[in-house]
C-alpha cells in the first residue's frame, strides 16, 4: 500500500524503531546549512537510505523518523523511496514525525512520549547510524533481561574496536565498567574530557564480585529500549542526549529505579554512526570495501576506478587527471591535470584545470577555478565559487555572507 511521509499507519504488535534525524550540533557545517544530515550523500546514496535498509533487514516493521530541520526535503525523499518501491518499503512503514520546536535529542523523545506512538520495547537510533546487525535477537535478549531485572531500561549496543581502528573516533573514546551480567556500572566518553585521571565510585567494586573495565569498545549509537525510556526522558528535562540519560540513570539508580545493560558486537557484526566528518570518511571507506555486508554500498550508482576511486553517473574526467582514494558525485566535471586525493566531491560540481584537492570535501554545485588548491581538511559549502589561483587550507567556506556579519 502506498503511504505518504507523515501519514501514520499503525500495525498492531509491530516491531518499532525511532530514528532521530537531526544532530543538533555544528559538526557538518557548512554543508548542513543547505542539506539535511539525513540526505548527506554517502557513496552517492542518501545516508538515511542505509539506516532504513539496516532497520528493514534487521526485522523492524515500523519506524518513526523524527525531523526538526529541512523537513520538506526529508519528506520528499521518503515519498520518492516509497513511490519507487525501495527494498525497505516492502516490509517496513516509515512515519515522518515533525517538530520544529525541539532543540535536542531529548526533546525529540519527550515529544514522542507525549504523542503516545510507541508500544512496548523499541530500537533507538541516533543520527546517521549504519549497521548490519540483526535486531530481533537483541530485542529478545533485552526482553529476557527485563524478566530478571524489572528496572532494566536500556541495552547499549557496543562493538569491539581496537585503539586506532579506522571506525573508532577519538572524540568518542569510551570506557565502560560492567558486571558479569553485562549491567553497566560506569560509562564515560573519554574524548569529551581533558582529565588525565578517571575516578571510579568505590561501591562499584565493593558491591560486585566481578567487574570488567572495557576500553576496547566503540558506541554504535544503537540502543534497545524498554517502554520506560520515553517517560524517563519526560520526567528528567536535563536528559538532552543519550549519554545524559545513561549518566543520569547510573548516578541516580536508587532514585529512578532503572538500570542500563550492554551488548557487545563481535566478528562480522558492525555498527557505526556518521557523527562528524572523520566518521563520514571512515564509514564511506568501510562501505566501499564491503565491511558492512549485506548493506548495499551503492555500487549501482558508481563506477569503481583504480586507486580506490568511485565515480557517480554522468561525471566527466579528463585523461590527465590524477585521482586516489576519492569519491565523486554525479555530473561532476574535472579539467586537465586535476589532482584529487583523500577527498569527496559532491554532485554537479566543476573542477577546472590544474586544481589540487587533498583531504577536503567539496559541496554540491561548486566551481573551483584554475590553479587553485584546496587542502588540509577544508570544506566548501554548496554553491561556492573559488576564483583562479586561490589557496584554501583548513577552512570552512560558505557561498553566502553570514547574517551577523556587517
Amino acid at each position: 500500500m502506498f503511504q505518504k511521509a507523515g501519514q501514520i499507519v499503525h500495525k498492531e504488535n509491530a516491531v518499532q524503531a525511532i530514528v532521530v534525524a537531526d544532530t543538533f550540533d555544528d559538526e557538518f557545517l557548512p554543508i548542513s546549512e543547505e542539506m539535511p544530515h539525513a540526505l548527506l550523500p554517502v557513496l552517492n546514496r542518501p545516508l538515511i537510505d542505509y539506516t532504513l535498509e539496516f532497520l528493514s533487514l534487521g526485522g523492524i516493521e515500523e519506524t518513526f523518523l523524527f525531523c526538526c530541520t529541512h523537513v520538506d526535503a526529508v519528506k520528499r525523499h521518503i515519498n520518492k523511496c516509497i513511490k519507487n518501491g525501495e527494498g525497505w518499503t516492502l516490509t517496513m512503514k516509515v512515519n515522518v514525525i515533525v517538530s520544529e520546536s525541539c532543540r535536542s535529542f531529548g526533546d525529540c523523545l519527550r515529544d514522542l512520549d507525549a504523542k503516545g506512538l510507541l508500544r512496548g520495547e523499541f530500537v533507538l537510533l541516533e543520527p546517521g547510524t549504519v549497521s548490519n546487525v540483526q535486531l530481533l535477537p537483541l530485542l529478545r535478549k533485552h526482553n529476557n533481561i527485563t524478566k530478571n531485572d524489572k528496572g532494566a531500561a536500556m541495552t547499549l549496543i557496543l562493538q569491539e574496536s581496537g585503539i586506532g581502528g579506522i571506525g573508532r573516533c577519538p572524540h568518542e573514546e569510551l570506557l565502560v565498567a560492567a558486571n558479569s551480567n553485562n549491567r553497566v556500572l560506569f560509562h564515560k566518553k573519554l574524548g569529551k574530557t581533558k582529565d588525565r585521571k578517571i575516578a571510579f565510585p568505590l561501591e562499584i567494586f565493593l558491591e560486585n564480585p566481578s567487574v570488567s573495565l572495557l576500553h576496547n569498545l566503540k558506541d554504535t549509537h544503537i540502543a534497545i529500549c524498554s517502554a520506560s525510556v520515553l517517560p524517563l526522558f519526560s520526567d528528567n528535562f536535563d536528559f538532552q542526549t543519550k549519554d545524559d540519560f545513561v549518566r543520569g540513570l547510573l548516578m541516580n539508580e536508587e532514585i529512578l529505579g532503572s538500570t542500563v545493560y550492554c551488548h557487545i558486537l563481535k566478528g562480522n557484526q558492525y555498527g557505526g554512526s556518521i557523527t562528524n566528518w572523520r566518521m563520514y570518511q571512515a564509514i564511506s571507506y568501510e562501505l566501499r570495501n564491503k565491511w558492512i555486508h549485506p548493506l548495499i554500498s551503492s555500487t549501482k550508482r558508481n563506477r569503481k576506478l583504480k586507486n580506490d576511486v568511485y565515480v557517480g553517473d554522468g561525471t566527466k574526467i579528463s585523461e590527465s587527471a590524477g585521482l586516489k582514494n576519492a569519491v565523486l558525485g554525479t555530473d561532476v566535471i574535472l579539467g586537465k591535470n586535476v589532482k584529487i586525493e583523500n577527498s569527496f566531491v559532491f554532485s554537479n560540481t566543476k573542477i577546472e584545470d590544474d586544481v589540487v584537492i587533498t583531504h577536503s570535501i567539496i559541496g554540491e554545485h561548486c566551481t573551483v577555478k584554475s590553479k587553485s588548491k584546496i587542502t588540509a581538511g577544508s570544506i566548501l559549502g554548496n554553491g561556492c565559487v573559488v576564483e583562479n589561483d586561490t589557496f584554501v587550507e583548513n577552512s570552512l567556506v560558505v557561498a553566502k555572507k553570514p547574517e551577523n556579519c556587517k
